[in-house]
């Protein structure tokens, strides 16, 4: 039974209800019925929360709902205003209908059953009131005296079997998804299906605009004592109504006005400021412009011991199941989406006075619950913030949902609904089979394929537990997420229970078997190789195997396997000889040649650590870095003597060419004992420089042990009998040039290098082109570039591997090579930070690959390579379920020692966890989510989350709208904020650019506005670029990465701000004056936001309906949702216009033409 029946009831019986701390007191002269005792002991929390909150609101004594003339136009009440506006918007839409199917169990009395209906209609006005327009289009509703209702009678009992429960499936289905007519229909339709002689289906739909969940309850009560009475040839047994809806309705408009308002609307403005525009779920698909509200609901169930529990809780601690409920849902969505700011719709039923409790209407409001999940609470923590916050929402519920939309202002979009997108909403299960003379009347189950919202989730009460229905969008959602969701919340609940005082972050949700296939079984890549051995040993082994083997190319000219370790031995000897020591750090300061290559070989030969010194390098870095390094020995040609910076360091020049016989003919080339130099797997192989976030480079220390794992992954899938070797295009300081340079030299195959400058894309760009089959390795920017250097027509029978590392690889990229470019080449993505050596996870796409497409536009980052294991992880170290963001920890063989000299960094950045044993993590502070089929996907950096006016943006999504759109090649977005407002910058590179000049300039414009405007069509507002940069191309860093602080300011493409921008031409100042009468504002420009500026759905029906009027058109209220600005609104206009006078010319000259030319 509901509370307020309960209530209702407690008066009927002269029972006094009082609170007393957290006891519920009742008073009475003669002892209540059983039925009313039982029913006190068992709502006893909920009881008490309902008083308390009447206790506490602050609304003053308030008049009796009187009726009034039916003469004139009648108000609508907040709510059915809402309803109207969102039904205008959508041109009519199914999703406000309310079905629902009864059963009838014996011999059916037709005529008393539409008797029985019929006088329902004529008892409640609210289900023959029509909704009607002024001139101004201020929405009215009209109460219909002259009417015709009538049951439809359909007979399906000559059917049986899977075709009769089709048939009336079917009929169920149509029924539910036929629209009402807001100006004309009744609110009420009808059907009674026989599906046997004693069996009949009643098929009930209401519009919501007249009813609500409650109101299906007074229909159905009135129903079974009308027909009882009519069946027996009473009278009608009802009581008059004393007012009906549209008393209510003059009542709320009359009250809530004013100071009144304002007073309680005060609280919510508190309560809601700043709150997240939408909801941070991962979704499974991008979300579309607009809503479609079409989904599906997937259950699942509490068992009743658990739900006892639960109970027992929520009751010692002062809560209705509600509250606890609300309590475990918010975590939930929090460890979901990795936000502690959730907002919660929650509906109630809104009948506070008794005179309108028997009434058919639509009274129900939303409240916008919003919990504070910050910190560590745990489940009791929660469960008492959950409860003061809904006892204070609970005091403030008068204020209707509309008027808390009117005063916060949120951003609009008809992508969302406002303010929150998931509900929780509770039932207790009322009794579903009712006795009636003759026949037996019962619920129908039936799946409805509509969702109102992004989730809702609707529980409801019974002795077998709790049933929760997950009503989800389709089209933001897949089924598997839903229920594997429900399995999470039904985890969580058991945690919580058992352990109520621990913090419900650091509870575990998963399940055993989804924890196994994440840490285990996808991270079940152990391969056995020598861990004794370092690089240079490897190296030494090909040498003695392959000596005549060709091993590396540098300007045409080569050295033999034998040649190159040869001349290795003798630098490795010259370090030794001065001074270098096992753990020593020798600089190379060399360009790309076979001079480097011997370099690093030697620096390893000779037990030390080389440390990468590009000459490009500001001259202050590579003093950092020689400092940091404390770098003894630095390895360096004549030619860059001048720009090294000569502090302290002794220098070994390398002049001569190494192909030249006598380099360094004085030295031993026999290979050094590996007990002499004292080196071991995990000595230093090399110490790597990377931006530190103090502004100091910091070093990374790899050993000898997680080098040769990487090289071990690359020798078994980046080389194969076709591929002569690889092409060295990257410089040394970039850890993906490791890949090509020293993987060949492990299976015997030849190492080609690039030489740099000016002309390396054009050498590259040859190498692709070349029909003989390559590894290489390049970063996204760089294959960007390439694609539009490679002849269209050749290399198309070439069989390469080209391995993509640095960036984000996109798929529209990778399908440019793969359907034009390359078709018969190989492409790994390949993922991994400096500090987990090269590359840690890979994606691979052959030719015959089917391409798998990823929401985001982003080709995967695969699966773990060997001796590896990837974890993702939420920021209480729990695993994170698949599809949901976390922050990737890495470990395995790969992970490196640390940063030179960073204690403090290293610790923070290599840590353990106590559920995966000893084991070391490298914290990567990126954010990925793994795939349903085990594969990884990029989201992006952790210290790069982009919010915009209170939404979490994935930037990516963005890019790939971007990419899909003919004849853009490549694009960026980031987020610019200047004081403190933060606004989205597109950069776009067109397949063609643009000429030069002014006439550039236009172009550009042109094209910006072009891209903005068809990424609208296909993203919601709040994701589209307030402003687009067209550049040839992307500035690159030296290695090869996108340089973001090169992007050029916005400037003169500069973004929109809220200077005053005049109308230049008719329609947009007539839209102008517009706004400004309507929004009460002194002046409005062109580049205005309707709904910054105060407008929301009312305002926008008159604006809509006064432009109609003036101009003569038929503009949709839609309309000012997609097009939020005036120019963008007169852009329309005008194009509209164009097309009206083009269609009243055509018709023109069709009236003129004679009867002959007409038929023809």
């Amino acid at each position: 039974m509901k509370i307020v029946n309960i209530i209702a009831e407690c008066a009927k019986q002269q029972v006094e209800l009082s609170v007393n701390g957290n006891d519920l007191e009742v008073s009475f002269d003669q002892y209540p019925s059983e039925e009313l005792i039982a029913n006190l002991r068992e709502k006893k929390a909920d009881i008490l929360a309902f008083i308390q909150a009447q206790q506490n609101s602050t609304r003053t004594e308030v008049e009796a709902i009187t009726p009034v003339s039916r003469e004139g136009k009648l108000p609508l009440s907040f709510t059915q205003q809402r309803l109207w506006l969102a039904n205008k918007v959508e041109g009519g839409s199914v999703h406000y209908n309310m079905p629902a199917r009864l059963k009838l169990t014996g011999t059916l009395d037709f005529a008393a059953l539409e008797q029985a209906f019929t006088t329902i209609v004529s008892r409640h006005e609210s289900l023959r009131t029509r909704f009607l327009e002024d001139e101004q289009g201020e929405p009215y509703q009209q109460i219909q005296q002259d009417y015709q209702f009538n049951v439809r009678y359909t007979d399906l009992s000559h059917l049986e079997g899977v075709e009769l429960d089709a048939r009336r499936n079917d009929i169920a289905q149509c029924e539910a998804q036929q629209c009402f007519d807001l100006t004309s229909d009744l609110m009420l339709r009808v059907q009674v299906l026989k599906v046997q002689a004693d069996s009949h289906e009643v098929l009930v739909t209401m519009h919501h605009i007249a009813s609500d969940g409650w109101s299906l309850g007074i229909l159905v009560d009135e129903f079974s004592k009308l027909y009882s009475a009519f069946s027996q040839g009473l009278d009608n047994p009802l009581a008059p109504l004393d007012i009906q809806y549209v008393d209510y309705a003059q009542w709320q408009r009359n009250w809530l006005k004013g100071d009144m308002l304002e007073e309680k609307l005060s609280y919510w403005s508190e309560q809601l400021a700043n709150l997240p525009a939408v909801h941070s779920l991962p979704l499974d698909y991008p979300r579309p412009a607009k809503q479609n509200f079409t989904g599906r609901t997937y259950q699942s169930h509490i068992d009743a011991e658990t739900t006892q529990a639960l109970n027992a809780l929520c009751k010692a601690k002062g809560a209705t199941l509600y509250m606890g409920l609300n309590a475990i849902f918010s975590v939930l969505l929090a460890r979901y989406s990795n936000e502690r700011d959730i907002v919660i719709g929650c509906p109630i039923a809104n009948r506070e006075q008794a005179e309108i409790a028997p009434l058919i209407g639509f009274f129900i409001n939303t409240l916008v619950l919003r919990s504070n999940l910050a910190g560590e609470p745990s489940f009791n923590e929660l469960l008492e913030r959950t409860k003061q916050m809904m006892l204070d929402s609970y005091s403030h519920q008068q204020v209707p949902f509309e008027k808390i939309v009117e005063k916060l202002v949120p951003t609009r979009s008809l992508s969302f609904s406002p303010l929150f997108q998931i509900v929780l909403a509770l039932h207790n299960n009322e009794q579903h089979e009712l006795s009636l003379p003759g026949v037996t009347l019962s619920n129908v189950e039936q799946g409805g394929d509509i969702a109102k919202y992004d989730l809702l989730l609707n529980v409801s009460e019974s002795e077998q537990g709790l049933t929760l229905g997950w009503e989800y969008s389709t089209a933001l959602f897949r089924e598997d997420t839903i229920a594997t969701m429900a399995q999470h919340f039904s985890n969580l609940l058991q945690m919580m229970l058992t352990q109520p005082d621990t913090s419900a972050f650091a509870l575990p949700m998963l399940s055993e078997p989804e924890v196994a296939l994440m840490q285990n079984q996808w991270n079940a890549t152990e391969v056995e190789y020598d861990k004794s051995l370092c690089v240079h040993q490897l190296f030494e082994q090909q040498a003695a195997l392959n000596p005549v083997q060709k091993a590396v190319e540098f300007n045409n000219e080569s050295l033999t396997y034998q040649q190159l370790n040869g001349k290795a031995n003798r630098l490795a000897n010259l370090l030794i000889e001065s001074g270098v020591e096992p753990g020593s750090k020798v600089g190379i300061y060399l360009e790309r040649s076979t001079e480097m290559l011997i370099a690093v070989l030697a620096t390893m030969k000779a037990g030390a650590a080389y440390v990468p010194l590009e000459p490009s390098y500001p001259c202050n870095r590579i003093e950092a870095i020689l400092e940091d390094a404390e770098i003894e020995v630095a390895l360096l040609n004549s030619a860059l003597m001048e720009s090294f910076p000569m502090s302290g360091v002794d220098v070994l020049t390398l002049d001569n060419a190494a192909t030249d016989e006598s380099w360094m003919s004085e030295y031993s080339d026999e290979n050094i004992c590996v007990d002499e130099v004292e080196t071991n797997a995990q000595s230093l192989a090399y110490i790597l420089y990377t931006s530190g976030s103090t502004g100091r480079p910091k070093g990374v220390m790899v050993p000898h042990q997680g080098v040769v794992n990487y090289l071990t992954h690359a020798q078994a899938h980046y080389l194969n009998d076709t591929l002569i070797g690889s092409v060295v295009s990257s410089p040394l300081a970039f850890d993906a040039t490791l890949t090509t340079l020293l993987t060949p030299l492990m299976v015997g195959k030849v190492v080609r290098i690039l030489p740099a400058g000016e002309g390396e894309l054009d050498s590259l760009t040859a190498q692709l082109a070349d029909e003989s089959a390559w590894l290489f390795k390049i970063t996204p920017a760089h294959l960007d570039a390439l694609s539009q250097m490679l002849p269209k027509a050749g290399s198309k029978t070439a069989q390469h591997h080209i391995v993509v590392g640095g960036e984000q690889l996109t798929q529209s990229l990778l399908a440019q090579f793969r359907l034009q470019l390359l078709p018969n080449t190989t492409f790994t993505n390949e993922y991994g930070p400096t500090e987990t050596v090269v590359g840690c996870s890979t994606y691979t796409v052959t030719p015959q690959s089917e391409e798998q497409q990823d929401s985001s536009g982003a080709i995967p980052i695969g699966k773990p390579i060997c001796n590896t294991r990837l974890y993702v992880l939420s920021a209480d170290m729990q695993a994170q379920p698949i599809n949901s963001v976390g922050e990737l920890y890495i470990a395995g063989d790969g992970v490196t020692l640390g940063y030179l000299n960073r204690d403090e960094q290293t610790q923070q950045s290599f840590i353990t966890h106590p559920q995966l044993g000893e084991q070391k993590l490298y914290r990567t502070g990126d954010l990925v989510r793994w795939r349903g089929d085990g594969e990884l996907v990029f989201v992006g950096r952790a210290d790069h989350q982009v919010k915009v006016r209170g939404f979490r943006i994935e930037l990516g999504e963005i890019e790939h709208a971007l990419r899909a759109i003919d004849g853009v090649r490549d694009a960026l977005v980031i987020a610019n904020t200047q004081e403190g407002d933060t606004k989205l910058v597109a950069y776009v590179v067109p397949t063609e650019f643009p000429g030069e000049g002014e006439a550039q300039s236009t172009a550009k414009a042109a094209l910006a506005g072009d891209y903005l405007n068809k990424v609208r069509q296909e993203l919601p507002s709040y994701m589209v670029p307030s402003n687009c940069v067209v550049l040839a191309n992307m500035p690159l860093t030296e290695n090869g990465k996108v340089d973001r602080k090169a992007l050029p300011d916005p400037d003169g493409n500069a973004l929109l701000t809220a200077q005053y921008v005049a109308p230049s031409n008719d329609v947009e100042r007539l839209l102008c004056q517009k706004w400004q009468t309507l929004l009460q504002v002194d002046r409005v420009g062109v580049t205005d936001n309707f709904f910054d500026l105060g407008g929301h759905s009312l305002t926008a029906t008159r604006l809509i309906t006064q432009v109609n009027q003036e101009l003569g058109l038929s503009l949709s209220l839609q309309l000012i949702f997609d097009m939020q600005t005036v120019s963008e609104m007169a852009a329309h206009i005008e194009f509209l216009q164009v097309q009206q006078a083009m269609t009243a010319k055509q018709s023109e000259v069709t009236n003129q033409a004679t009867p002959e030319e007409v038929e023809w």
